[in-house]
């Protein structure tokens, strides 16, 4: 590294490495390959040597006009709004004119890093910066997004919060890694699939998982019922993004809450039998006489009985 960039043994010892490894073991294990390409130039961009063996188009899927390099991706005017809206999230683009100075010089170094010999402009800068801006300026201003900071970084982020320069240099450096990651997302959406139709397409997919939920709701306890307050017109037109998560979290619960439904239920039922009479017996075995002894009588007893009678016999 200190041949590829020409640096002397003083700009060695002057990156910090505590906040460019804290920071990169701090983002998703999903990014962090993405981040490590990002690092060592070796993003798969589409002009890049590896991958110009296996394709014929080197162009930039943003613009069309250039050889898709990773210094032309980092600064494609296609990508500008990309840029200042996740800048902006990351807390390094501030909306107002009054961003603190560090923020300023940050600013500054993210939209000039293609041109890493060129000059911060001192005068527009208090005098205590001016050796951040000395350091920086021998590393590269090129190195801020590869995450390489001179030292003072954190000594001049501990003048204004003690003890807290590591913390906060390493949150700014995994926001502009972030940032970095989701552009790269969106340029990979270009280069694969048109972001519009593709949207649209998973919205479609999701659809009948959410209406399923909504099926559900009548199933459910009146305080579990509250999560699906939002009718579900609402929220089908959430953002693809916030949707997804919405549907993770809301199946959960829902499958939970039939669960919860299902159990009061058991416990509040009982059972049915205490709700039947018994039925009451017959009175036709009332009518029976017992058989005389009178012998004549007997004989008149034994002769066939009609049908009247015999229903009269039956057991109840």
């Amino acid at each position: 590294m200190q041949l590829k960039y020409k640096w002397e043994n003083v700009d060695i010892d002057n990156i910090d490495w505590t906040i460019h490894g804290n920071a990169l073991h701090s983002i998703p294990a999903r990014q962090r390959k993405t981040t490590t390409q990002l690092i060592h130039n070796w993003l798969p961009v589409n002009g890049h040597p590896g991958r110009t063996q296996h394709t014929s188009n080197t162009l930039c899927p943003g613009c069309s006009l250039h050889i898709e390099t990773q210094q032309h991706f980092l600064t494609c005017t296609k990508y500008n709004e990309q840029w200042d809206k996740h800048l902006q999230k990351a807390g390094i683009l501030e909306v107002d004119q009054n961003m603190n100075h560090l923020n300023h010089i940050l600013y500054w170094a993210v939209t000039h890093h293609e041109h890493p010999d060129q000059h911060f402009p001192l005068q527009t800068i208090p005098q205590q910066y001016h050796k951040l801006i000395e350091d920086q300026s021998s590393i590269g201003w090129n190195q801020i997004l590869l995450g390489r900071w001179a030292l003072e970084w954190v000594r001049q982020y501990d003048i204004t919060n003690p003890d807290q320069g590591v913390s906060i240099a390493t949150a700014k450096l995994t926001s502009l890694w972030t940032a970095v990651y989701n552009v790269w997302q969106y340029r990979c959406d270009l280069q694969h699939k048109d972001i519009e139709n593709s949207e649209a397409k998973q919205r479609h997919q999701i659809q009948p998982q959410v209406q399923a939920i909504y099926n559900l709701k009548h199933r459910l306890d009146h305080i579990d019922q509250q999560c699906l307050e939002q009718t579900q017109k609402t929220t089908l037109k959430l953002p693809i993004k916030q949707l997804k998560d919405w549907l993770v979290r809301t199946e959960n619960f829902v499958k939970k809450g039939l669960q919860r439904a299902k159990k009061r239920l058991k416990q509040k039922n009982h059972a049915i039998t205490s709700y039947f009479q018994p039925k009451p017996q017959t009175t036709a075995v009332q009518h029976y006489t017992a058989p005389s002894t009178h012998p004549a009588n007997n004989l008149q007893e034994l002769q066939p009985l009609d049908q009247t009678t015999r229903e009269n016999f039956r057991p109840p």
